[in-house]
């Protein structure tokens, strides 16, 4: 009988250990955020992009799509720090941001120049923030005008950031896929000074943001990456051209394939 009783209570005591899905969140209830670009404002304040799914557009359907509409949606806020930016989003935005699947970070060019501290410190203490995304900086645009752009092929301009920086990271020479910790990794260690890759709008940056650029044949503006930044601590101090990033991705030991025009 004490047997019995004592298997009961421990049976119930792990029943109560076992809390199930209490702390689940549906998807219908999040805003799924797949980039964010950092830009600052004149009394600099933090302006942060937040490109949102459309899951409506996004979601599968039978017989084919409807139409184009935006697979995603660019919200913008500012704020004092980061944290302060995002959470002023919710007024506009009916969910809560979810950051779990993002997959690229863009840092405005300005930012850049001032320092990326604040970014990297908001990045990793951020406890839903996973580190596999890739960091850019902007050349000669903003992050808001980066994250505006409409591309084909991939629909979602985020995805479409991440699968060429991919792509031309391990087919050519001359960007290089920088995550999180690595960025951190070579910001803090002794004798090495961080590099991101560049990424710069080429066409008309306000019809880039219309339907109308992924509807024709001929897109007026496109995303591409041009160049590798080099920072001096945590500051961007200049840009490396195609050859000299070339030489740099043989000096890291980044480069997988790539051809050489011997002429």
């Amino acid at each position: 009988m004490r047997k019995r009783f004592l298997t009961t209570l421990i049976a119930a005591l792990i029943l109560t250990s076992l809390t199930g899905c209490w702390d689940r969140r549906e998807v219908t209830d999040l805003a799924i955020a797949v980039a964010i670009g950092i830009d600052k404002n004149d009394d600099g304040e933090y302006i942060i992009s937040t490109q949102i799914l459309n899951p409506a557009e996004n979601a599968p359907t039978i017989g084919g799509g409807a139409g184009y509409d935006s697979p995603v949606t660019t919200y913008n806020m500012t704020g004092r720090i980061m944290s302060e930016a995002l959470s002023k989003l919710l007024k506009d935005i009916p969910r809560r941001i979810y950051l779990a699947h993002l997959r690229m970070v863009v840092i405005g060019e300005d930012v850049a120049k001032e320092g990326i501290y604040d970014v990297l410190d908001f990045l990793s203490r951020n406890h839903e923030v996973r580190p596999d995304f890739y960091v850019v900086v902007t050349k000669e645009h903003t992050a808001k005008e980066t994250l505006s752009i409409l591309t084909s092929l991939n629909k979602i301009p985020a995805t479409k950031l991440f699968t060429s920086l991919e792509d031309s990271s391990e087919m050519g020479a001359v960007t290089r896929k920088v995550r999180l910790t690595e960025l951190i990794d070579d910001m803090v260690s002794e004798g090495t000074e961080p590099t991101l890759t560049g990424v710069m709008i080429k066409g008309d940056t306000k019809a880039g943001a219309e339907k109308d650029n992924v509807q024709s044949i001929s897109q007026k503006a496109i995303l591409s990456y041009d160049g590798i930044a080099v920072f001096r601590e945590n500051k961007l101090i200049g840009w490396l051209n195609e050859q000299e990033s070339k030489g740099l991705n043989y000096i890291k030991g980044n480069v997988q394939r790539t051809f050489i025009v011997l002429i």
